[in-house]
């Protein structure tokens, strides 16, 4: 099925899409907007989404039972007159694109990073906390000492990005950036945050490769990655480099190592998902894997296929396999920038909006794996 892009996306629009400048996290006008958080540990609300309707919209929805709803939350500028004096500059984020967004589930708050706003790529990093009552903040960096005066502020935060991964690494209490879209184009740099503060104040993470001479991930926008906690790495697969150059490989970032060291897998046969953007990643825990659904081919064509890479043993074993999903009469339409979450409770992957061949879209799906794995 062949995308044709003139029917639904301005010239302008394309281009971003064709550069990637916006990944699986894109907004778009009401209703196939919509960026998913990590599941929240909060009793109520289980899963986050962050829209476009208005500046700052958040909408949330409970995945406690098997009917998921969506309702909007209204975070607002007025909170504690100290923190507002200190931190506010924005009252709310403004409108956005190729952000990210993961839920920080010790703090009980949303964290969104970088994106296209408007016309200028953005560093800025934001919370919001659900409780008492919602409030966006943004993050400003602390006063440096004064040795470190004269840092530039691109030593102090990522660069202006959109299209990048982000992970958050909850044993460490950090979130992780990588790559995205830049003002000189693609990128492959990795920054780490630290949530126990609330400065925005970044830290460059060193990168080796495993082996001597072997290559680095080539930089890219549109990407995904996951954080596998039982073996302390991230996962990263696919992508593209710019110039329509998608990519189809998956790398191993190795935490554990110091410093941590990239691996590429060697994953020839069997073949695995094809290259490919604007698709979705998520971890599940119980079955200790990597699932990536849809996106935009080579070829610009939507996908619908369903992969999973079993996380188990050491990385030289993993292997790339098609998830065939029963009950054909129903799924969902091949699709690209949608957003899914997986939902450990029930053990499914919700997979949310994006856009079809025909139009927006503002769907909600699940890929349940409590018997073999079937849409509804």
């Amino acid at each position: 099925m062949k995308l044709h892009v003139s029917d639904y996306l301005s010239p302008r629009s394309f281009l971003l899409l064709i550069l990637a400048t916006v990944s699986c996290l894109l907004m778009w006008d009401s209703p196939g907007v919509r960026a998913l958080g990590e599941p929240a540990s909060d009793p109520n609300v289980d899963l986050f989404l962050l829209g476009l309707e208005e500046p700052g919209e958040v909408r949330a929805a409970s995945t406690l039972t098997s009917s998921v709803k969506l309702s909007e939350l209204h975070p607002t500028g007025d909170g504690d007159p100290i923190a507002d004096a200190a931190f506010w500059e924005e009252d709310p984020p403004a409108v956005r694109f190729g952000h990210s967004l993961v839920y920080d589930s010790d703090r009980e708050r949303l964290v969104v990073f970088g994106g296209l706003d408007g016309e200028n790529l953005s560093n800025k990093t934001w919370v919001s906390t659900e409780k008492p009552a919602p409030e966006w903040e943004k993050l400003s960096s602390l006063p440096p000492d004064p040795i470190d005066y004269t840092v530039a502020d691109s030593v102090r935060r990522p660069s202006p990005r959109a299209g990048q991964a982000m992970v958050l690494i909850p044993d460490r209490s950090q979130i992780l950036v990588i790559g995205g879209y830049g003002a000189t184009g693609p990128r492959s740099d990795v920054w780490a945050l630290d949530l126990a503060t609330r400065s925005d104040d970044w830290t460059s993470v060193t990168v080796e490769s495993e082996n001597a001479g072997q290559e680095f991930p080539d930089p890219r926008s549109g990407h995904t990655a996951i954080y596998d906690p039982v073996g302390r790495r991230v996962i990263l697969f696919g992508g593209t480099a710019g110039n329509l150059d998608f990519l189809d490989d998956t790398w191993v970032l190795d935490l554990e190592a110091a410093p941590a060291s990239w691996s590429e897998l060697n994953l020839d046969s069997p073949a695995g998902p094809s290259a490919r953007v604007g698709h979705t990643a998520v971890y599940d825990a119980m079955g200790h894997r990597m699932l990536v659904f849809g996106g935009l081919g080579e070829q610009l064509e939507l996908l619908d296929d369903t992969w999973e890479l079993s996380l188990t043993g050491e990385p030289d074993g993993w292997k790339w396999k098609r998830i065939h999903p029963s009950g054909n009469d129903q799924l969902p339409s091949a699709r690209a920038r949608h957003a899914a979450i997986f939902d450990a409770k029930h053990n499914r992957m919700l997979v949310f909006a994006g856009v079809d061949e025909n139009s927006e879209l503002n769907d909600l799906w699940e890929l349940s794996f409590d018997r073999s794995a079937s849409w509804t």
